[in-house]
């Protein structure tokens, strides 16, 4: 956020699915005018890319971003077509951790000696970005962070493609 968040016009927009993801959005993501942050109620998750495609068409003069988890991602990841078919520019950022954060967490609070299918086996999310024609990229070190931002954005504004930065984050894998 810290890298993110100064790259942007005070009318951005974000949505955002459920999960541990949408943390430091949440707290970080400046709000400062009506419909600036677009989340489902109920903790859906797959909600933030079919949201972020339906933003930016509605609003193509905005700048709009989403922040999903890698399992969100993989439910919904796939509307990236019709972001190439319509034409719409948002910045998709994939947080991968290769799990399901949240449904690990309650695993571990409530069945904490039966953790089971939160591990994810994940595909390189930028390369499936430039297969549906936007731009893709992937970070491993958080130096790498800053020019990957510019550089979304930068294809977003000259390219008028929607773009993905595959972020890998840590994963918080417990043995048991």
């Amino acid at each position: 956020m810290a890298n993110l968040v100064p790259t942007l016009p005070t009318d951005a927009m974000i949505t955002l699915g459920a999960g541990e993801h949408t943390n430091w959005a949440h707290r970080y993501f400046p709000t400062q005018r009506y419909a600036s942050m677009i989340s489902a109620r109920n903790g859906s998750m797959g909600y933030s890319v079919p949201s972020a495609i339906a933003a930016s068409l509605a609003y193509p003069c905005r700048r709009i971003v989403t922040i999903a988890g890698d399992g969100e991602f993989l439910m919904n990841g796939q509307e990236l077509a019709t972001a190439a078919q319509y034409g719409a520019t948002p910045l998709v950022i994939v947080m991968d951790n290769q799990e399901y954060g949240t449904i690990r967490t309650h695993q571990e609070r409530h069945y904490p000696e039966r953790v089971s299918g939160t591990q994810l086996k994940n595909p390189e999310f930028a390369l499936m970005a430039q297969a549906f024609g936007g731009f893709g990229i992937k970070v491993e070190k958080d130096a790498d962070i800053p020019a990957a931002v510019k550089a979304a954005l930068r294809a977003i504004d000259e390219d008028h493609v929607f773009a993905l930065i595959h972020l890998v984050v840590e994963q918080r894998v417990k043995a048991y």
